[in-house]
């Protein structure tokens, strides 16, 4: 090969010019395509499009895309345990993210009002990639504790800071637990099962599988049976009613089922041993 072929060949594998330094030129290698700054040691660039993401294989076509026009159309990819999903490839700063190319929820971001988009991993806020004051922390991922978190779920805690309980959680040594998950002021999104203040004892009363239980309940000193049915005559009994009950010790009228399936109305009351009865 000749000096001129072997220049052809150089400039065939340069793509376009760097969009994240603006000086180098995009060389394509082995493992994808580089700024060739990266070896300078004044102006060091290390803005990298890899061959590869998450089981799609780069084109040079999808290569310019990002560098024109900082993403790419909507590919095929495919997660770590084979499932396929649809996104395309996003140049945010210096990175190349893969970005979910799913519906916007229909919830807006609490906190600083963007709008919220299903990605791969999560749903996030549209200004969460952006720098400075324009950065937006609101994340909610789409997998916590091992149990999937659907888009009503996250439109729910959006709305209103945190979501009714939530079944199918397990711990690392697999036991499963029930929990709310609950808006931080920050953005982030955490696990939460705490409900109010135990009628009885001052405890704290937790969401469980079951019911809503007192934290004292195996606690040999001050032990308490405080419990609230999660379930009762066919009425699911949510945090609200829960909270109100413990405060106020009665409800409002609410819809209830009779085992032969007849309506009744009626209201919970915390009598004077703090049971649940219905009047």
């Amino acid at each position: 090969m000749n000096q001129n072929d072997l220049s052809k060949e150089v400039i065939l594998h340069r793509i376009g010019i760097c969009p994240v330094c603006n000086k180098g030129q995009m060389l394509q290698g082995s493992a994808g395509w580089t700024c060739d700054y990266f070896h300078s040691l004044e102006d060091k660039c290390t803005f990298t499009i890899f061959q590869s993401y998450d089981g799609y294989e780069l084109t040079e076509e999808d290569a310019v895309q990002l560098i024109t026009n900082g993403e790419t159309d909507i590919k095929s990819f495919h997660t770590l345990n084979g499932k396929p999903f649809t996104a395309k490839l996003k140049r945010i700063g210096n990175k190349v993210k893969v970005v979910g190319a799913n519906e916007t929820l229909s919830v807006r971001c609490s906190k600083c009002g963007g709008k919220v988009k299903e990605m791969q991993k999560g749903y996030s806020c549209e200004n969460f990639f952006k720098e400075g004051e324009e950065h937006c922390g609101v994340w909610i991922p789409k997998e916590i504790c091992g149990r999937t978190i659907s888009i009503k779920e996250a439109e729910e805690c959006l709305e209103y800071g945190r979501t009714e309980v939530l079944d199918g959680f397990k711990t690392q040594q697999g036991k499963e637990f029930s929990s709310c998950m609950v808006m931080q002021e920050n953005g982030n999104f955490q696990l939460d099962g705490k409900i109010c203040v135990c009628p009885k004892c001052g405890g704290m009363v937790y969401a469980g599988i079951k019911g809503y239980n007192c934290s004292n309940y195996r606690n040999m000193l001050v032990k308490c049976d405080f419990v609230i049915w999660r379930s009762i005559f066919g009425r699911k009994i949510t945090v609200n009613d829960v909270r109100t009950l413990c405060t106020s010790r009665q409800t409002g009228i609410m819809d209830f089922k009779t085992k032969d399936g007849k309506l009744i109305q009626r209201a919970m009351l915390l009598n004077d041993e703090d049971k649940v009865k219905l009047i």
